[in-house]
């Protein structure tokens, strides 16, 4: 009976497991450490094998191992995930009244079963310390109740069939095996000790092949007693696996602090790269790695074969797929994260408050206007429901607010039929007692009756709505098998809800780069992998567990974390066949960004090369945002082009903002004296020039930027990802034009709102077609779901038509007395000031339908608390002197129109029909106007330029050259 203990710390570069496979497969079972390594050991069998049959039937992980075994010759209980665990043990907390612990204890108190069943301890009868006998009580108590619905822990059932199992018992589970080979254990709990020890007394060969090296504690310390039983208790011979040819691995493992004189240069050592790279925040950090992944799949790299892996993904996540997309990376993300993050979980979450019908306005508000879980109503009844709601919402709640609704409608209002379909599918008997599994029956049957399936099958490309609703789906039927008793309905409801809040799901895959969860890239599969968030607040963790000051005096040992981090990083690092590369940033609170230890450790031995990306050069930020979009398909180098005046303006500002002691500008105030310079600036601002609003505004907020921005055209050098406001402010812009010209009544009104909605539909769809970077770029697509989303108009669109519904009125005019007259109206050389000219476009005009009057209208796309007419002085008067000079008729108001999420109305800044005082206000703006276009124009041919204070300063690209405190 031959025992082997293989210990190797080059394990997934050396394939022993594979080589032992390949020779010994008769009579041979496989044991695994974990499930990933399945699919890895399969694939490098096929690929190594010679002959053109090979027999994957007998490669098993450990795990499945001893719940064949279990299952077949035991028994006794479905053994329970601890995700049905955590409800269970979550009722009984709550039931039980404990003096320590309630139901936010339930990770804790699953730690320490875990604890007490997988290192076989007996907690016989603890009475020592009041703490820690509630906790036995609670550890029985829950036995007790698993036991009676038909369940058994985990390490629980492997107790059990370690005292129970014979080996007869074994042969006749698996009678042709003879030799057991346990590939890379590295964390072995003291159960599975005990019956792998048993195992390997009923066949003739048993090898187990350890990730560990006795000299290397730092790493492999943590498995020192496991070694121990196995050599002395079991008879396993020690034989050695280690590659003594590789001096640098020895080094890098060694518990030496000492600093090495001459570092290694991993890549000439160990034939792959390892780069190093810090950013400042974790945008950056995501930002340089999907800049690296580009750069390596130029060079035909299958993205599959690339690795992303997070210390801790819980910084990452929220930034993850905007980065990605942004770059054009595909990518499968295996990490689980909260259902409530999903759209379709919140609209879900709000069906159950309308069943619970302890529900309030804005939750009946809420279903009304759900895009995915609604049911026979139209949409634009949410508008009737939300004006009637404004009026009793205060009065009543749940049901009774639904009654109140129905009093005050008319029979064949389409509101009125929408609110009896709610009250058919979702008013039930909360008092009503079923089984938790009929209940879910029913929830799921409504969920079918609604529009979400047939959401689903009409968008397969949505993968994310898929996969909420298999998370959902999932959450429900993890419930449905932990309970057969019967209660009511409405308790349901809670433990649903409270089941749903707790669930997690996997966002849909792609296929791509694969992006893990901790350190999870251990298999040996790929040519590249990251190790991201290796900054010394992230990795390792250091965790303190509550109970773990009490788990001496029960004789638990706590698994030390941070020598299973480092072992991970470890094999991680060993893993990549091509390339390792690690990133950190800065920690919150700080200047500088600190890598971890574990890099610390390294850094003493290897010297890092630092992790460097092609920049692609571009001509302008428009290509920046299309050639992130369009992914990696082309594989093109961009290039900075030496032509035109945009490199030309580029070389400008370098050179203005990297010598900002440059001679020129040494004694600047603010004012160009030289004869030239003023006499070029005369002939540029010849008498007839045609100035706008826009650009007098710009000289009087700054006249220093001005010269920078308007004289030498020098833009912005920031180069953001996303729609910027000049691009944004066109796009709405003619959406707002062709929507009025298609809209015959020129007005929205209660009898043409189905009819604006659909011409608005049809106009922004158009619009969005001729912008490529709303299909590939994702911060486009953000941006498109505010004015398209799901087939039907975005938030900012429904909100921009109840506002001209709604026609509020600006002091004394009604709004819902004025039509539309004329859009996108331009004008020039127009006279508005003695001896100069202007020209500019006018967004919207619209005319009283009874009186001799007009409005002026400007589109903002930005907040309209930042529009007033004291920051803005020139533009709405101007427009208001050029529309009642050509169309000869009096203007009764200026206004801004915003068109900006959660920002939707009107902003009334000139108003010249209220009363006399805002008649005198108006006359006074316009005056005003008058004589600020005149001095700026003055003061701008004079060349005068001298900076100002502003709120914005900081924010200024001239702010490394302006002169504000020396003028």
């Amino acid at each position: 009976m031959s025992k082997k203990l293989v210990y190797s710390d080059q394990s997934p570069l050396m394939d022993i497991g594979l080589d032992y496979y390949l020779g010994q497969q008769e009579g041979l079972l496989h044991i695994l450490a974990y499930y990933q390594m399945k699919d890895t050991m399969k694939r490098k069998i096929l690929d190594r094998s010679k002959t053109n049959i090979v027999e994957l039937n007998n490669i098993i992980t450990i795990d499945s191992l001893f719940k064949d075994l279990y299952y077949k010759l035991i028994g006794e209980g479905t053994i329970i995930g601890n995700g049905e665990l955590k409800h269970i043990l979550r009722s009984l907390l709550e039931e039980r009244n404990y003096k320590f612990f309630n139901h936010n204890s339930v990770d804790y108190i699953i730690e320490f079963i875990e604890n007490v069943d997988s290192q076989l301890i007996d907690l016989g009868d603890y009475k020592e310390q009041p703490i820690i006998e509630e906790l036995v009580a609670i550890y029985n108590h829950s036995k007790e109740e698993l036991k009676k619905r038909g369940f058994i822990a985990k390490w629980t059932a492997y107790r059990l069939l370690l005292s129970r199992i014979t080996k007869d018992d074994f042969k006749r589970v698996y009678p042709k095996v003879k030799k057991l080979f346990f590939d890379r254990l590295y964390i072995i709990r003291d159960v599975e000790l005990e019956l792998i020890l048993k195992l390997s007394n009923w066949v003739e060969e048993t090898v187990i092949l350890l990730d560990y090296n006795p000299r290397k504690k730092k790493v492999f310390a943590n498995l020192d007693p496991i070694v121990e039983s196995l050599e002395k208790r079991g008879g396993f011979e020690l034989i050695p696996k280690l590659n003594q040819d590789k001096r640098i691995i020895a080094d890098v493992f060694s518990s030496s602090d000492k600093f090495m004189q001459e570092k290694y240069s991993w890549e000439k050592e160990m034939g792959r790269a390892l780069e190093l790279g810090s950013a400042k925040t974790k945008v950056d950090e995501l930002s340089l790695i999907a800049q690296k992944i580009r750069e390596i799949a130029k060079t035909d790299q299958p993205l599959s074969r690339i690795g992303v892996s997070f210390s801790t993904p819980t910084p990452y996540l929220p930034h993850l797929d905007r980065v990605f997309t942004q770059y054009g990376i595909p990518y499968n993300q295996t990490i689980e994260v909260p259902l409530l993050s999903s759209p379709l979980i919140q609209e879900f979450l709000i069906l159950l408050s309308i069943l619970g019908g302890d529900f309030l306005d804005k939750d009946l508000l809420a279903l009304l206007s759900s895009k995915l879980i609604k049911f026979e109503w139209e949409d634009a009844l949410v508008w009737s429901a939300e004006k009637l709601l404004k009026r009793i919402r205060f009065k009543a709640k749940g049901w009774e607010l639904v009654d109140l609704l129905q009093k005050g409608l008319e029979e064949e209002s389409s509101l009125k039929q929408g609110l009896e379909i709610i009250r058919e599918r979702l008013e039930i008997d909360l008092d009503q007692k079923v089984g938790l599994k009929s209940f879910i029956d029913q929830l799921e049957l409504l969920l079918n009756k609604s529009s979400l399936p047939q959401i689903i099958a009409d968008s397969p490309n949505d993968k994310e709505i898929s996969a909420a609703w298999k998370g959902l789906r999932s959450a429900l039927e993890t419930l449905a098998n932990i309970s057969s008793e019967e209660l009511s309905k409405g308790e349901w409801l809670k433990v649903i809800r409270s089941a749903i809040e707790e669930g997690r799901y996997c966002p849909a895959k792609d296929e791509g780069v694969k992006v893990v969860g901790k350190i999870e890239l251990r298999s040996g599969e790929f040519d590249h992998i990251f190790l991201v968030g290796m900054s010394h607040d992230l990795y390792p963790q250091v965790k303190k567990e509550p109970l773990h000051r009490y788990y001496n005096s029960l004789g638990i040992r706590v698994r030390n974390s941070q020598i299973d981090d480092r072992y991970l990083f470890f094999t991680n690092l060993l893993g990549g066949i091509k390339g390792v590369y690690i990133t950190y940033s800065q920690a919150q609170g700080e200047d500088k960004a600190f890598s971890s230890l574990f890099i610390n450790e390294l850094k003493r031995v290897v010297d890092f090369k630092e992790m460097e990306v092609e920049r692609d050069l571009i001509t302008s930020k428009q290509e920046l945002q299309k050639e992130f979009g369009s992914g990696l398909n082309e594989g093109k180098i961009y290039k900075l082009e030496d032509r035109g005046s945009w490199a030309e303006d580029m070389d400008l500002k370098f050179k203005l903002l990297e010598d900002s002691t440059a001679k020129e500008l040494d004694n600047y105030n603010g004012v160009l004296k030289d004869e030239e310079n003023v006499e070029w600036l005369k002939k540029k601002f010849y008498p007839k020039f045609n100035y706008s609003p826009s650009l007098l505004e710009d000289y009087l907020s700054c006249p220093f930027q001005f010269i920078f921005k308007r004289i030498f055209a020098i833009e912005d050098l920031d180069l953001d990802e996303d729609m910027d406001a000049m691009t944004r402010g066109i796009f709405l812009h003619q959406i707002m034009e062709e929507f009025y010209s298609r809209l015959e009544e020129k007005k929205v009104t209660e009898e043409n709102y189905k009819k604006a909605k659909k011409v608005l539909l049809k106009v922004v769809q158009e619009e969005v077609e001729k912008y490529p970077l709303f299909k590939s770029n994702f911060y486009w697509q953000r941006e498109k779901e505010l004015y398209l989303k799901d087939g039907g108009l975005g938030v900012v669109l429904e909100e921009f038509l109840k506002e001209e519904l709604q026609g509020k009125n600006l002091g004394y005019n009604k709004r819902s007395e004025f039509k539309v007259k004329e859009t996108e109206w331009s004008f020039s050389d127009f006279q508005l000031v003695d001896g100069h000219y202007f020209t500019g476009t006018v967004d919207r005009i619209d005319y009283h339908l009874k009186e001799e009057a007009l409005a002026v209208v400007d589109y903002k796309s930005g907040s309209l608390d930042n529009q007033s007419l004291a920051k803005h002085p020139l533009q709405l008067p101007l427009y208001a002197l050029a529309v009642e000079k050509f169309f000869g008729q009096d203007i009764a108001y200026g206004t801004y129109s915003g068109l900006k999420k959660g920002d939707v109305r009107h902003k009334t800044v000139m108003n010249s029909k209220s009363s006399d005082k805002q008649r005198e206000k108006f006359i006074e703006a316009l005056e005003e106007a008058k004589e600020l276009a005149a001095e700026a124009i003055r003061r701008i041919r004079e060349g005068v330029f001298s900076p100002v204070n502003s709120d914005s300063c900081q924010y200024c690209s001239c702010s490394l050259i302006c002169r504000r405190e020396e003028s």
